[in-house]
């Protein structure tokens, strides 16, 4: 045990509310807590009327143990501060991001194409060996998770949880189905090199391509042995998400 919540009020169910609310905003890293667990546990209907026994616990535990993924409100938090750091900002938390500067027409053209509907923003981010393909949809910073940007990545504390968040890096596995051999932008950028050309034999694992995008750089490699049988991309040529780059056409 490293702490102790203690909650007074003068009825029960007012002293679980409040008792709710102090795990709710427990943040605590890189030590772990059960801080949402125990939110979960003293929400239980039984739990306030004082019918407790030693098998709601059991009875209860799939409700009861949180979810080990960031929710959809966490990740849309992180990619606020990831956005920023994208467009060139170097924020220390939530706080100084570009939502919280005043407003300049260029911070509003994100996937801006003329006379077409704006491509949709692709954040990829990472807890541990697993990835989140987060789309952007800016909310108001004022309802966001607080993020703050450390050494490891991106620490926020939510309902209790708190998670360590990275910039996820594309490990050049194709986007999209293997067995096609299309290979697909993974997010916007730009290519800064393409090591084939159009008929040339490849190798399963071998680099077909790189490209820039978020501060990082991505390499593309080869599903497969196979011939590309189609090459779209030029170094220095910008693409959008889910743009083919390069089709590989498998071995007979």
């Amino acid at each position: 045990m490293i702490a102790k919540l203690i909650a007074h009020a003068p009825t029960r169910a007012e002293a679980i509310k409040n008792l709710t609310k102090l795990c709710e905003r427990v943040e605590c890293w890189p030590v772990r807590t059960n801080a949402q667990f125990l939110a979960n546990l003293i929400g239980e209907p039984e739990f306030e009327d004082g019918n407790v026994d030693t098998g709601l616990i059991t009875r209860e535990l799939d409700d009861l143990v949180p979810d080990a993924d960031p929710s959809d409100h966490i990740l849309q938090s992180v990619a606020l501060v990831a956005v920023d750091r994208a467009l060139g900002g170097k924020p220390g938390d939530l706080r100084e991001t570009y939502i919280n500067r005043p407003h300049e027409p260029w911070n509003q053209l994100r996937g801006f194409r003329l006379n077409a509907a704006c491509m949709p923003t692709i954040v990829p981010l990472a807890n541990g060996s697993k990835r989140f393909d987060v789309h952007f949809d800016e909310m108001d910073v004022s309802l966001a998770s607080w993020v703050d940007v450390i050494d490891e990545g991106y620490l926020v504390s939510d309902a209790g949880q708190t998670f360590v968040l990275t910039d996820a890096r594309t490990d050049g596995s194709a986007h999209g189905p293997v067995s096609s051999g299309s290979i697909l932008s993974p997010m916007p950028g730009k290519i800064i090199a393409v090591e084939v050309a159009a008929g040339q034999a490849v190798s399963k694992g071998q680099k077909l391509l790189t490209l820039e995008a978020m501060k990082m750089e991505h390499t593309l490699l080869a599903p497969f042995d196979g011939v590309v049988a189609e090459l779209n991309a030029v170094a220095g040529g910008q693409v959008q998400v889910e743009a083919l780059l390069v089709r590989i056409e498998a071995n007979e």
